[in-house]
């Protein structure tokens, strides 16, 4: 147990003992004692409850990176839901103004190459969002730095990168684009891409509550064309949510971000067995409990979120991430014309589709997805000449297995669900 917490063991090990820590009582107390003395585990579950989804205090992290090679970050805050001041030490994280060149002209704050920073939009687990001005090209920007208390690890470095690379890699009016990357300042490596001006879907429902069906329509097909682009490019985004997607002002347009936990299909270079990524409420049922992911997991997620849009909750609801993902494992949600009687029946069974639990009762690719919410859509608009779409089969009645609850840990739970969050 102690090499494990110094990285001392090799993957086949690490996996084994991983295994064996789901079932042994004794060994799970052993490595939370070996980990942090056990008033920093009862400030953690009481943070766990109070802060936004992964988040845990900056004493908790402290003790783990100290006691251990695991990254861990808070995880899914943005500008729409940033990490409070309060929680936030200065001597913890360097101030993000650090980071700035003086600046060349007197209304912005600083610059970082060429790029003139005007204000801070947000900050993530491993970025921090910054409004710039690219003086070549003459146009506004979002520069999101690497935090500087990560900069100098490799694995977030590396991880840093393939956020970049994935991104990059997907060119489509639904992916937010990127216009460069700049890796070789180790202090300060940083990506600059497209500034959107309005919300996140986040955002929009908290301000304005659940959208018509009309609206989570026009939407989940753009979502989906996005995704559908990324899976052509053999990725995966891991980490499908309200908060990853970006809207113009007007809501006519959605935009995808933050591939920041995105992996090449048959990469595993970069894997670590058995750690789990992405944000509890959105998780698919296969990542949350750390196996294998493929497209058909972000069709899950993105069933969430139109849950999410439609009814102005999320379908899988506790007092604590780790009951969220019991929840995701084990139980079935409300159904969404359930919540909300606006809801249609034909969206509301689309979105039970793709919260299946077995990944063969979802839709099979996002672009199968689009093209059924396009035939619905034309239907919507022109219910006398287009007919409606297949009526699909209610996902609910073909469920028969259950997944097999797993004894987890405090210390296994936020060991392995935080190990890897990106931003």
């Amino acid at each position: 147990l102690e090499r494990i917490l110094l990285d001392q063991c090799d993957a086949a090990t690490e996996s084994k003992i991983q295994h064996h820590l789901e079932t042994c009582s004794e060994c799970q107390q052993r490595l939370e004692t070996l980990a942090a003395d056990p008033q920093t585990w009862n400030d953690a579950g009481k943070n766990l409850s109070t802060i936004s989804q992964f988040a845990v205090t900056r004493s908790v992290k402290k003790k783990l990176q100290e006691s251990s090679s695991f990254l861990v970050t808070s995880h899914g805050f943005r500008a729409d839901g940033a990490e409070p001041e309060s929680s936030v030490s200065a001597t913890a994280t360097p101030s993000w103004k650090r980071l700035l060149d003086p600046p060349k002209h007197p209304e912005m704050l600083g610059q970082i190459d060429h790029f003139e920073i005007e204000s801070k939009i947000g900050q993530g687990g491993m970025g921090i969002v910054l409004k710039g001005f690219d003086r070549e090209l003459d146009r506004a920007v979002a520069i999101k730095v690497l935090s500087p208390h990560l900069a100098c690890n490799g694995t977030a470095r590396k991880r840093f990168a393939r956020e970049a690379q994935a991104a990059a890699a997907v060119v489509h009016p639904n992916v937010v684009p990127i216009y460069s990357v700049n890796q070789t300042n180790v202090e300060r490596p940083y990506i600059a891409m497209q500034l959107v001006s309005g919300r996140s879907l986040q955002s929009v429902i908290e301000d304005d509550g659940p959208l018509s069906v009309l609206s989570v329509v026009r939407i989940a097909i753009q979502i989906a064309d996005g995704l559908s682009a990324a899976h052509e490019q053999g990725l995966i985004h891991r980490d499908v949510k309200p908060a990853n997607v970006l809207t113009e002002r007007d809501v006519t347009r959605v935009m995808i971000t933050d591939f920041g936990l995105a992996r090449a299909v048959d990469d595993v270079g970069m894997t670590q067995t058995g750690w789990l990524t992405g944000t509890p409420h959105y998780m698919s049922p296969e990542q949350a409990m750390g196996d294998d992911v493929d497209p058909r997991s972000d069709l899950f997620s993105l069933g969430s979120l139109l849950y999410f849009l439609a009814t102005g909750r999320e379908p899988f609801r506790a007092q604590r991430s780790y009951g969220v993902i019991q929840r995701i494992i084990n139980e079935q949600h409300e159904a969404p014309n359930q919540v909300n009687a606006e809801v249609s029946q034909t969206l509301s069974n689309v979105i039970e589709k793709l919260l299946a639990k077995e990944r063969e009762q979802r839709f099979q690719s996002a672009a199968e997805l689009a093209d059924y919410l396009r035939d619905y859509l034309a239907h919507l608009q022109q219910p006398n000449l287009a007919k409606p779409p297949v009526k699909i089969l209610h996902p609910r009645r073909q469920q028969t297995t259950k997944h097999p609850e797993r004894p987890w840990s405090l210390l296994a739970w936020i060991l392995g669900s935080i190990a890897v969050a990106g931003s």
